[in-house]
This record gives structure tokens, sequence and C-alpha cells, in this order.
């Protein structure tokens, strides 16, 4: 277990409190922005893998058969049966001039046996090839593969299901793939296929969010105690796959839950991963839960701010105090060489604001690993970083320091116009990635100045936040 990296994602996530300052600049040169990197690295080689996949997919008409082996695979299959038919033929030549009884025959008679089972065998392989090619791309195309699986299996997937694998026969009629990682050839049954989004997980998850929301109650108690039990029985009946498809998936939460830190997907931290899936799904339920409470509020004449499904201003405060926090730490001035770290941790950041919704944004450099990386899809090469890589980037995306990431199609990734030097701008774009309604967004944010000049004057009647010069929230109410 890497506990450098598992630390520093614990500390981020408790970043809102009063740690926030202290957190980021612990961070900032620790393994956190190398890891955020490593996932974002990840998540574009599978993008690549996938856009290959979509690019094959695309090129088919009605009159191919996608069960048809390519060239090279039909002749490493020809070459396989013609030495075998000679094998055979040679065997049956000698056993004719033999009597049973000869020591001989029956080495021979299992040898031709052999064959016959070798021919059995690779063509009952060759038979579930083609019918799981058939399945993954059906699958794939209907967006029914999860997120889950690990980068290595959209990769492989992408190359035996499309036109790119390389074709051998091994001992037994056995169906093999060249691993080029590996530079060996892999059985095909020993190959690990993509694993389906668990449906049913998701679909009884929506079932209880439904069912809180519309209870009017908020989600406290031996009823959340309940809830959170269900949860994990759900977790434990489906085993690692239904975890993963969970942690990854968009059933209620539009791109999965948003978890940054690499480490919770390795095996070892199975315990870590189903503690921030169950958390990460409570946090939605208490969220619909209270969202219900104040929808089931009774509706007061005058225009109240708690009436009409909004929260009141006091609720919203803490988000607001949480905007100003980040604003003010993250617009921290940084020298050039930890410029692509601190965007690391801030995009980070951004994508963890609002459990019920996924932001999907990446830092330029990540960006531009994933251009040199190629992730179109195409032919398998890379691009050199020099001036004219440099400059054909930001030709095609825009010279800015935080995009937002496009995961079905990279190419369409687009520049997200933010100074994360400015304090205001920064303050801004956290409202509007919190789960504050557009309307409560636009009415912090117009009250900014109010609250910078605010916070300057004596603080006894302030709520205060993290780093201090809180909000004083009865001149709004």
């Amino acid at each position: 277990m890497n506990q450098q990296l598992v630390k520093g994602a614990a500390q981020v996530a408790a970043s809102k409190r009063s740690t926030w300052n202290q957190a980021f600049q612990e961070n900032l040169n620790a393994s956190l922005a190398a890891g955020a990197k490593r996932s974002m690295q990840r998540k574009a080689e599978k993008a690549r893998a996938n856009a290959k996949t979509a690019s094959y997919i695309n090129s088919l008409n009605s009159s191919v058969d996608t069960t048809s082996l390519t060239a090279s695979q039909q002749s490493a299959v020809s070459n396989y049966l013609t030495e075998q038919k000679m094998t055979y033929a040679n065997a049956a030549r000698r056993i004719a001039k033999l009597e049973p009884t000869h020591p001989e025959y029956m080495r021979l008679r299992d040898e031709m046996n052999g064959v016959q089972m070798n021919f059995t065998n690779l063509a009952n392989s060759l038979n579930q090839y083609k019918q799981d090619k058939i399945d993954y791309l059906k699958d794939f195309d209907s967006s029914m593969l999860s997120a889950g699986n690990e980068t290595g299996s959209f990769v492989e997937a992408s190359k035996i299901y499309t036109d790119e694998g390389s074709v051998g026969i091994g001992q037994g009629g056995s169906l093999n793939f060249y691993d080029e990682d590996k530079e060996e050839y892999k059985k095909y049954n020993e190959i690990t296929k993509p694993f389906l989004k668990d449906t049913a997980a998701g679909n009884s998850i929506l079932q209880m969010n439904e069912q809180v929301y519309k209870s009017g109650k908020e989600l406290t108690g031996a009823r959340r105690n309940m809830v959170r039990q269900k949860l994990n029985n759900m977790v434990s009946a489906g085993g690692r796959d239904t975890l993963l498809s969970l942690a990854s998936d968009d059933f209620v939460i539009e791109g999965g839950l948003g978890l940054q830190d690499p480490s919770l997907f390795e095996k070892e931290n199975e315990a870590l991963l189903k503690q921030a899936v169950l958390d990460g799904y409570m946090s939605v339920l208490e969220n619909s839960a209270a969202q219900g409470a104040i929808d089931n509020r009774p509706k007061v004449s005058g225009g109240g701010r708690g009436a009409g499904g909004r929260k009141t201003l006091q609720e919203e405060i803490p988000v607001v105090n949480d905007a100003f926090e980040f604003g003010n730490v993250y617009s921290t001035n940084v020298p050039p060489n930890q410029r692509e770290d601190k965007t690391l941790l801030l995009v980070q950041e951004l994508n963890a604001i609002d459990p019920t919704k996924r932001g999907n944004y990446i830092s330029r450099g990540t960006l531009y690993d994933m251009y040199l990386q190629n992730f179109k899809g195409g032919d398998n090469y890379e691009l050199d970083d020099n001036e004219e890589s440099r400059s054909d980037f930001v030709n095609k995306y825009g010279n800015s320091q935080v995009y937002l990431f496009n995961e079905k199609d990279p190419i369409s990734t687009s520049p997200v116009l933010i100074n994360t030097d400015s304090p205001r701008e920064l303050y801004e774009f956290y409202l509007k990635n919190s789960n504050l309604t557009s309307k409560a967004q636009n009415y912090h944010i117009g009250q900014y100045e109010g609250y910078i000049a605010n916070s300057e004057k004596p603080k006894e009647n302030n709520t205060t936040s993290s780093t201090g010069g809180g909000i004083d929230t009865s001149k709004y109410n």
C-alpha cells in the first residue's frame, strides 16, 4: 500500500477544515500531485484504447463479418492446421503398416487422437473468441462496459477485438494472443476480459436515493445506519467487480464518484476503496434526504429564502466559506517549476467539490502529455516535445491552465478560461461547481465585494472561515 499517497488523499479530503492551507502546502511537493498525474495518464490511455475500438466499429458496415479473422490471424491458424494435418497423415501412414500389438502402434494412435483433440480445442477457442468479440463490440457500443475495469483490460481488448491482435496457436490447439509488454504469447482463456457495469446495484441505489428524498426527512440516526448497512451488504454480495463499478460508473452521479487516489484501486486496498464508496454514496443519499426535507417545508409568503426548495442562507454559508478558502489557498503564487503541481492539486479539489456530480477537470501539463502520447486512437506513435508540438497543442486546445476533459472523445477536450492566480475567479469557479442552486450561486458571486469588505472588519459577530476573515451573515438575512 502506498501509505504516503493514501495519507495525502485523506489530507486533501479534509482540506475544507482548518488544515486546508497546511494540506496544500504539504502536498505541493509530495506524491499526491504525482499520483493525480498518473491517474489522469491512465485515464488517457484508457480513452485512447476506447477511441481505437470506437474507430474500428465506425469503420464496419452491415456487410462485414465482425467474427472473421484478419489475414495474418487466418494465416497463423492455417499454418497450424497444415502442420497438424501433416503430423496426422504421417502417423496414419506409419500405423497402417503395424499390427495393433506392436509397441509403436499405441503411441501413433495417441498422436493421431491428439491431433483430433487439438482441432477440437482450436475450433472451440475460435468460436468462443468470435462470440466474445461480438459481445464486446456490442457492449462497448452500448456503453455497458464498466469504467472500473483496469486500463490494461481496455488496452488489451482494443487490440484483440479489433484488427490488431497477433494470433499464435499454442500446445494443444490453444488460441494465443501476443502480449507486447511481456513480449510473449498469452493464452486467450487467461486474458482478463472487461466486465460490465453492475446496473442492478446502480438501480438499487437510485431507488434508495428516491426513497430518502421522498421521505422529506434528513438521513440521521438509526435510519442512516440502516441505509449504510444496506449499502454495505449490496457491495459485499457483488464482490470486487460491483465495488469497482459503483466507484467508477455513472449511476446516481454522472461519471462515478470521481475518486482521485489511484492507490485505492489496488487490490490490497480493497477495504479502503469500499469505505470510500460507502462514504461517497452515503454523502449523496444524505444530500438527497436534506434536499427532500427542504422541499417538504411548508411554503411561506413573503419570498423567504427557506421556502421553495432553496437552502436557507445560513445553510449556504459553509459552502461560501469553502469557496473563499479555496480562492485564497489556490491563488497562491508559486515558482514556475511548481505551477503544474499546484494545478494538479487544484483540479483534484475541483473534481471533488460536489459529491452529487463529477467534474472532469485536468491540468495543462496532463493534457499535453496525453497529446504527445497520441490519444486519437490511431497508429501507435508518440510526438516529440518540441516547439512545433507545443505550438500545435495551443492551436488545438488553447493556452489554459485548466481543461474540461472529454473522456469519451478526448479530442473534444476544451479549455477553462480561468486565472488560477485570481482569488475571485477561483471563488466563483468553486461556487459554480458546488451543489448550490444557480440562484444561490449568482447571489453569493454578486456579494463577493461585500464579503471582502466585511472580512476586514472586527470579527466578533462573524461566522469565521478556517483561516479567519469569516462572513457576517446578519446583514444579508
